[in-house]
């Protein structure tokens, strides 16, 4: 039959060049100059050590205070910066610079990951103003895109779903990087707290980054939740408006929840997923963020194919299947379809789309008990799920897999398993299968949820 990708493994198949997603030109070093890793710390670990017994020894309530003025002292005001979702933490932190006169001269970075919530950008700007950052406030966001409906042209609607560490660099990793280095910092200030749970449990006040050399520093990490709040009440600071719905802490959009009693303060983010972190905090190997920006590099580059490929199937009278709209199509509407599942970044579903095209005229002809012609359908199936009523049904070994539904057993599809693969091979099958009937179709298997989608680098390399 068809050359197929073989799983996401397929996706590691190019060196290509890494300008588009953040590298500086080709290769390891031009991304790692971007990233800002190719470099030595400037801060010594028996300083730190000695810095960190003397803050752990103070009252939990002066630690915070007592650690920015140190910063103020020890570090150059230019090269330290705080970064904040403006959570209630990152809050506090922005308010206690502010009290300490040290705003003007400390840049407060907030990562735009397109995908925040409109509470969340309503809050930016509330915090813009009431802290008065319109200088030294500064917004990152993804290297490609500046809007969400961009950034889903480029890499898919559900990314984040089938591949969440693509996701996270472009939205998250890399333009976090990319501050620390424009900005040229060399140490920056987080909300984090032990109290968080996860990894955050043994946070110390001072860390140097394993990754970069950096210093980060966590003022607040001895505080619990309850005293965050009380000075968020007592300084009348602006919070996220999901707060008092229910939302204990608020990432994205696409990945955050309302979280259940007893799931903790972090709850609710990264939902049926055992991430606690998203990677911004994380020590980054060279290497691995070297392989997911080429991965995100292909993705993209898929995607741009698939643009174009949209706009030609369109014209050639060939349907899109989505999620949403495969129980109307597939199963409800009347006729019977060919429908072809593929993955954009697959280069045998791309060198195979001027063939399925073709096949709309011919497949329009044949007709079985006064039934209209076979439509012909393409369905982007790396992001886009079947009902789980059918999933086992839609059953795919590679990428592109070709199913073809009879009207009257639709939950008996046909997977096409002929070794040719031109128009007349394809219509050949079609003509066969509609000539014989439902008797021809396979036996309908046993229900099943639908495959869920694997994330990058579960499967081998084609």
């Amino acid at each position: 039959g068809l050359l197929a990708c073989i799983g996401m493994g397929a996706l590691h198949m190019a060196d290509l060049d890494l300008a588009a997603v953040g590298g500086q030109g080709h290769g390891l070093r031009g991304l790692l100059t971007t990233l800002g890793i190719a470099r030595t710390s400037i801060f010594k670990k028996e300083e730190i050590a000695k810095t960190n017994a003397w803050l752990e020894g103070l009252p939990p309530a002066e630690q915070p205070i007592e650690l920015l003025k140190w910063a103020h002292k020890t570090i150059a005001a230019d090269t330290w910066v705080q970064f904040t979702s403006f959570g209630p933490s990152g809050i506090v932190v922005t308010d206690l610079l502010r009290k300490l006169g040290l705003l003007n001269e400390t840049k407060v970075v907030m990562i735009d990951t397109l995908h925040l919530f409109p509470e969340t950008y309503d809050l930016m700007e509330r915090a813009r103003e009431f802290f008065g950052l319109h200088k030294n406030g500064k917004i990152f966001r993804c290297s490609t895109a500046d809007s969400r409906a961009e950034f889903e042209k480029q890499f898919g609607t559900r990314i984040w779903r089938v591949a969440p560490k693509v996701y996270d660099y472009m939205t998250k990793i890399e333009p976090t990087r990319r501050a620390l280095d424009q900005l040229g910092v060399q140490a920056w200030v987080t909300g984090r707290r032990r109290s968080q749970g996860g990894v955050r449990e043994t946070l110390p006040l001072l860390e140097i980054d394993e990754s970069d050399g950096r210093l980060k520093m966590n003022p607040l990490i001895n505080w619990p939740l309850d005293d965050v709040w009380q000075h968020i009440r007592s300084n009348n600071l602006p919070y996220n408006a999901l707060q008092d719905q229910g939302y204990s802490s608020v990432g994205d959009m696409v990945t955050t929840e309302k979280p259940v009693e007893g799931e903790g303060e972090r709850g609710g983010r990264w939902k049926g997923s055992s991430k606690s972190e998203c990677g911004m905090h994380v020590a980054q190997d060279a290497n691995s963020l070297y392989d997911v920006a080429k991965l995100a590099n292909r993705v993209r580059a898929g995607y741009n194919w698939d643009l174009k490929a949209h706009q030609r199937a369109d014209a050639a009278g060939v349907l899109t299947v989505t999620e949403e709209n495969f129980e109307q199509l597939v199963i409800k509407d009347p006729g019977h379809i060919m429908i072809e599942m593929y993955a954009p970044w697959c280069p045998h579903c791309q060198d195979f789309e001027p063939t399925y095209n073709k096949l709309v005229p011919e497949a329009r002809k044949i007709t079985q008990d006064g039934a209209e012609g076979v439509r012909i359908a393409r369905m982007e199936r790396w992001q886009n799920k079947v009902p789980a009523s059918v999933g086992s049904a839609f059953e795919m070994s590679g990428f592109p897999t070709m199913f073809l539904v009879l009207q009257d057993c639709r939950d008996r599809p046909i997977p096409y398993d002929d070794k040719g693969h031109t128009v007349g091979d394809v219509i050949g099958f079609i003509r066969r299968y509609v000539r014989a009937g439902c008797k021809a179709a396979p036996a309908r298997p046993e229900p099943e949820k639908a495959p869920e989608q694997e994330e990058l680098g579960e499967k081998k390399e084609l």
